[in-house]
């Protein structure tokens, strides 16, 4: 639903007793919670609430990293595929072993250090 198409995981559900309150704990990226609270809000007609809190630092998808890359330099997006391209030649170029990983040190602000 709503917390999956935020690239989000939901890690479980519980019911608070006694008041009908349904509490999910979900994993979600914080570029994806901007204008949460006003969708969770229309969606449960003026009763959800949320909150935050950091969990942790992940690897970010390709097409996703494209995106960042192409704002960050101002490159146009054309086709997202000469941009992924474009970050398999400066990876194979700084000698960047190419893995998905979470331990993998691929950060993007290495690059930006780099290039």
């Amino acid at each position: 639903g709503d917390i999956s198409s935020r690239r989000g995981r939901v890690e479980g559900m519980e019911i608070i007793e006694g008041t009908g309150i349904q509490k999910i704990n979900s994993i979600v990226p914080l570029s994806e919670m901007f204008g949460y609270a006003t969708d969770i809000r229309s969606k449960t007609q003026g009763r959800g609430t949320f909150s935050m809190e950091f969990k942790c630092y992940e690897q970010v998808p390709s097409n996703i990293e494209a995106e960042i890359i192409a704002k960050e330099y101002c490159v146009q997006l054309v086709d997202r595929s000469e941009v992924i391209e474009l970050i398999g030649k400066v990876k194979e170029k700084l000698g960047s072993p190419d893995s998905d990983s979470a331990e993998d040190v691929n950060s993007l602000d290495m690059y930006k250090f780099r290039i």
